[in-house]
């Protein structure tokens, strides 16, 4: 997360190799569409790297990746819903 937080993309591609499947196939279990879960997916990623502050924590990396995209997700379907 350092390096993101220093603007490495390299650093972001490697997060993203690691964690995307798991962030896709946490999506899929609200949002059936697979164009749905890529665009939650792309905005967790997105919000990683403008705001690399945000995922500074020490709990585990993964579980604020999954508390983002839980985050991603409602938003997604308030803006569905109105």
């Amino acid at each position: 997360m350092e390096r993101v937080a220093k603007r490495d993309k390299q650093a972001l591609s490697v997060l993203y190799d690691r964690y995307h499947r798991m962030l896709w196939n946490f999506a899929s279990r609200s949002h059936v569409d697979p164009n749905a879960c890529e665009e939650l997916v792309s905005r967790v990623f997105s919000h990683l790297w403008l705001q690399p502050g945000d995922f500074r924590s020490d709990r585990n990396f993964a579980a604020l990746l999954l508390e983002c995209c839980r985050s991603k997700s409602l938003e997604m379907r308030e803006k569905k819903c109105c």
